[in-house]
């Protein structure tokens, strides 16, 4: 069956995608062991996702300093990748997404204005992008090479302020679905995943 992708026109075409694995673990179930939390809890089915179902997270602040979740990944050395996720303002204006597989010297953290829309600061060594899916989500993206010997690790993080890596109030929040983490210069749609990584195979 094929599928259809809907323009701003309202007119669809069809989606055709190449071959690709998300990489991380439990993409739509961040309140899983998978996910670790550092200063930040996760609340299950908050609100809803882009794709209309009840299923998004809400990211709260427990303690101001860099509020985050993380997960191990396996990268390989000086490649192509691209991390995303959707997000939603809750009370919190900026998400922060960071690949430290990607330039870890240099910061490797791009910051996205869920309030206005606008990418902020990107650290170099990345490209950032974000998207608009409506209802205010955004899909806020990240991509870039990793260094030689890379760290494996992802964070999806809330911050007060663009450059800033501190959170807002305790208990303020963000909303987010679907993280994706794929081998490749762009992102692709979404590719679920729970216990280990699933391949989408070319259109």
């Amino acid at each position: 069956i094929p599928r259809l992708n809907y323009g701003s026109d309202g007119c669809p075409s069809l989606l055709l995608e190449p071959q690709r694995s998300n990489l991380v673990k439990f993409s739509e179930q961040l309140n899983n062991a998978a996910w670790g939390k550092t200063n930040v809890s996760v609340t299950a089915n908050s609100v809803t996702s882009p794709d209309g179902y009840l299923n998004a997270d809400s990211l709260q602040i427990s303690a101001s300093t860099e509020p985050r979740i993380r997960q191990t990944t396996t990268q390989t050395g000086s490649t192509a990748f691209t991390f995303s996720c959707f997000a939603k303002k809750g009370n919190v204006d900026f998400l922060i997404l960071r690949n430290i597989a990607v330039n870890n010297a240099a910061g490797s953290r791009a910051w996205f204005n869920l309030n206005t829309g606008v990418v902020g600061t990107v650290n170099a060594g990345l490209t950032a992008s974000m998207v608009s899916y409506g209802n205010g989500w955004y899909r806020c993206v990240i991509s870039g090479t990793t260094d030689a010997s890379p760290t494996n690790l992802v964070d999806i993080s809330l911050s007060s302020a663009d450059g800033s890596i501190s959170g807002s109030a305790i208990g303020s929040n963000i909303y987010i679905y679907g993280a994706q983490l794929e081998q490749g210069s762009y992102a692709t749609s979404l590719i679920p995943t729970l216990s280990t990584s699933v391949t989408r195979v070319t259109d």
